[in-house]
């Protein structure tokens, strides 16, 4: 029989367990949205999921909620708000960077390098 501290201590590896896994998933569709189809259902799906992993439900609904209000979210969701502005092909990417702000913003992208590592430093305004 498992002692009640035991149990704690399973009962946290395996919540870290389910943690890693939920990320791995995120920065899967983050990096490769077209791989899971067309629509955002997948993001939508995993990143609620991350959230209840992750003890966030109330920020994920905050962050759903703020794309609301910047009417960056339609009944189609994201896709749908972003279609009257933007082009079929780059609507699948634009979304997939959407949810990647929000999962930046919750501590979940895990990003290979940053803008400043990548450019060397602070951006420049470009001359012309």
């Amino acid at each position: 029989m498992i002692d009640g501290d035991e149990h704690q201590v399973e009962s946290e590896r395996l919540l870290r367990k389910a943690r890693q896994h939920h990320l791995a998933q995120v920065n899967g569709v983050l990096r490769r949205p077209g791989m899971y189809g067309r629509d955002e259902m997948a993001e939508r799906l995993l990143l609620e999921a991350m959230a209840a992993v992750d003890g966030s439900l109330a920020r994920w609904q905050s962050e759903c909620d703020g794309l609301r209000e910047r009417d960056a979210f339609a009944p189609t969701g994201v896709r749908g708000a972003y279609s009257y502005v933007l082009p079929v092909e780059a609507l699948r990417d634009a979304t997939a960077s959407v949810y990647a702000e929000i999962a930046h913003r919750l501590g979940w992208l895990e990003l290979d390098r940053t803008l400043a590592e990548r450019t060397g430093g602070a951006a420049s305004p470009r001359k012309v």
